[in-house]
């Protein structure tokens, strides 16, 4: 389910990037909400897994604490990106780095899961 919401959420930006008309900006948003909608719980999930169970509060509430900071974080970097090289390319880029940022976390987290590392 990571996997399909990373790639949906990198081509929700991709379609962004190359919308010629208001239908690919619609398909667009609703390739991202798709994803947004499916990872983040999921995510979430996999966040608190080996949390014990009287400390998931309060995993759950600095998994929402960080993603809140890049939700300000992000608009603002990307809004930079575009003063410099256009709000088209900027969702190109956006695309590119979700992609590749995203199947790295996927990477990372079930390389620890087959070496048998734990989180602590």
């Amino acid at each position: 389910m990571v996997i399909i919401g990373v790639v949906l959420m990198a081509a929700g930006y991709g379609f962004a990037a190359f919308a010629s008309s208001l239908v690919w900006v619609f398909i667009a948003q609703a390739c991202y909400g798709f994803a947004g909608g499916t990872s983040y719980p999921v995510i979430m999930g996999l966040c608190i897994e080996k949390v014990t169970i009287n400390e998931r509060s309060t995993a759950m509430g600095l998994h929402q604490a960080i993603y809140s900071i890049g939700g300000f974080v992000g608009p603002w970097l990307s809004g930079i990106l575009a003063n410099y090289i256009g709000i088209q390319p900027m969702f190109g880029v956006t695309a590119f780095a979700c992609l590749a940022l995203g199947l790295l976390g996927v990477y990372s987290l079930f390389a620890k899961r087959v070496s048998g590392a734990t989180i602590s």
